[in-house]
């Protein structure tokens, strides 16, 4: 886990000491002394997602949708490293010809 980055139990935790504590400064106290490090700008961040979304869950992510499945990218590495020697292209075409077709031998409407 990178640093900085609160485990959702941690952050659980967090909004209960908030709601019991005065102010952030004596919620951050608190929470040092529980082993929890988070700036006061962090305390509010999370009290105003929850305020929001009414969750301590993160948001789903933005951006491009993955091109492969796991299960594809873990078979081109095995391909990779069993063919160490081979360039790109002839990676590629191998990866490609090796993946039989999701649903092979469908029969054709007539029409």
């Amino acid at each position: 886990m990178p640093a900085g980055t609160l485990t959702i139990s941690q952050k659980e935790r967090i909004v209960a000491v908030v709601r019991t504590s005065n102010n952030f400064r004596e919620a951050q106290k608190k929470l040092r002394k529980m082993k929890i490090k988070v700036s006061l700008g962090g305390l509010s961040k999370i009290m105003t997602r929850v305020k929001e979304t009414h969750s301590v869950k993160d948001r789903k992510r933005s951006g491009r949708p993955r091109a492969t499945t796991r299960e594809k990218d873990n078979n081109l590495r095995r391909v990779a490293i069993q063919n160490r020697r081979l360039d790109v292209q002839s990676l590629t075409n191998l990866f490609n010809n090796s993946n039989p077709p999701p649903f092979p031998d469908q029969p054709q409407r007539a029409g």
